[in-house]
C-alpha cells in the first residue's frame, strides 16, 4: 500500500534528481557582456559576478532563482544584482536595466521549475524567440503571444508546458506573471498582479504554479523557479572595447600580443633597438644608377665599428659615416713619384 508518506518520498526522490540534472556543471564567475553598459553611457558595470550553469557545452547565466517552501507567502525580490544560488535563492535581476545586457547578445533563454504537487509539476525547456528574449533580458511583453511559446526545446520531453500554451500575459512583469498558460489547466507563475477589476478581497500576489493550476494551496507546496540566458560574452577579438580593455582587444584581460602597434623608436636608438625595431617604407628606394668609371678612380673610405678603415665598392651601400678622398679639379696635379695602386699605404 502506498501511503502518503511514501509518496511524497517519491517526489522529493525525483526532485532531487531533477535539480542534479538541471544543474551538472555550474559555477560563479565573472560574466562580461560583448556589448556591456559603458556603451550606454557607462553608468553600470562592464563586467559583474553571476551563476553560470554548463550544459551541453553551452553556458547559461543564473537571472531568477526562487526557492518556495510550502507555507510561504513572502513578496518577490527584485535586485540590481544577479542570484548568485539557483537552489537556495530568493531573488531576480531585470538584466538590461541592472546588468546592461542587451537582447542582441543573447540567444536564447531557459526555464526550469518544480514543485511538490505531484511528479508532472515540472518544467525544463529552452526559448530561442526574440519576444520571449526582450520579455526576460528587458521586462517588456507588449508582443507576447501563445505562439512565441510553442517552439520551445522541451529538455523533459513530458510534454504539456509552453508548447500547449493557449494565452501569454502581455504586461511587464510577465517573467514571473503567467507569460504563458491554459487557463485553468497549467501555466508558470511565482506571483500575480492584483489586477484592476478584481473583487477588494482578492490578492494575487503569492501564486506558485509550475506546469499546474491554482488549486487553492498553492502557497503549500515546495518549489524551485530559475531562469537562465545563453549570453554572448566579450572576448578579445570581437572588435568591441570591453571587459575593461585600454583599447578595442586591447589591454585589461587582453594580452598585448592580440593588438598590433607600430615600434617606437627614440631619437638616438641603440643598436640592438635598431635590428629589433623594422619599419618598412611607405615606398620602395630608387636604385641609384652604376657610376661609370674614370681614368683615375677616386677612393671611398669608410669605417667598420672597431675603427679599422675599410674599402667599399661603388655598388656597395654606403655606411652613415664616409670620408672620401678628392682631387680639386682646379689645382695643379702635384709632382712626385707614381701613385701607389697596391693600396699598402692606406
Amino acid at each position: 500500500m502506498v501511503t502518503k508518506t511514501t509518496m511524497f518520498g517519491l517526489v522529493m526522490v525525483l526532485a532531487v534528481a531533477f535539480v542534479t540534472v538541471a544543474h551538472c556543471g555550474g559555477r560563479v564567475r565573472s560574466v562580461c557582456p560583448r556589448h556591456p553598459a559603458s556603451t550606454r553611457g557607462g553608468a553600470l558595470p562592464n563586467c559583474f559576478d553571476a551563476y553560470v550553469d554548463t550544459m551541453f557545452g553551452v553556458d547559461y547565466t543564473l537571472v531568477l532563482a526562487y526557492k518556495h517552501s510550502r507555507g510561504q507567502n513572502s513578496d518577490l525580490v527584485l535586485r540590481n544584482t544577479p542570484p548568485l544560488d539557483p537552489e537556495n535563492g530568493y531573488s531576480h535581476v531585470t538584466p538590461y536595466t541592472h546588468l546592461g545586457v542587451v537582447v542582441s547578445d543573447v540567444t536564447a533563454t531557459r526555464w526550469m521549475c518544480w514543485s511538490s504537487k505531484n511528479e508532472s509539476t515540472q518544467m525544463h525547456f529552452i526559448n530561442t524567440n526574440d519576444v520571449v528574449k526582450e520579455g526576460v533580458v528587458a521586462d517588456l511583453w507588449a508582443g507576447n503571444d501563445p505562439n512565441k511559446w510553442w517552439y520551445s526545446q522541451d529538455l523533459l520531453g513530458t510534454g504539456g508546458g509552453p508548447e500547449s500554451a493557449t494565452n501569454a500575459m502581455k504586461s511587464d512583469g510577465s517573467v514571473t506573471a503567467l507569460p504563458f498558460y491554459v487557463p485553468g489547466v497549467a501555466g508558470w507563475a511565482l506571483a500575480l498582479p492584483t489586477l484592476p477589476n478584481d473583487p477588494p478581497n482578492i490578492v494575487r500576489r503569492g501564486v506558485w504554479m509550475c506546469n499546474d493550476w491554482p488549486d487553492g494551496n498553492s502557497h503549500g507546496y515546495d518549489g524551485l523557479y530559475n531562469i537562465y540566458i545563453q549570453l554572448t560574452e566579450a572576448t578579445c577579438f570581437d572588435g568591441v572595447k570591453n571587459q575593461g580593455e585600454v583599447e578595442i582587444d586591447y589591454g585589461g584581460p587582453c594580452s598585448t600580443e592580440t593588438h598590433t602597434t607600430t615600434p617606437s623608436l627614440s631619437s638616438t636608438p641603440s643598436l640592438s633597438s635598431t635590428v629589433t625595431a623594422s619599419v618598412k617604407p611607405s615606398t620602395p628606394p630608387t636604385a641609384s644608377p652604376k657610376p661609370t668609371p674614370t681614368p683615375s678612380p677616386s677612393k671611398t673610405t669608410t669605417f667598420t665599428e672597431s675603427g679599422t678603415p675599410a674599402i667599399h665598392s661603388p655598388s656597395s651601400s654606403p655606411t652613415p659615416l664616409t670620408v672620401v678622398a678628392v682631387t680639386p679639379s682646379n689645382s695643379p696635379a702635384p709632382q712626385g713619384p707614381p701613385a701607389d695602386t697596391s693600396g699598402a699605404g692606406l
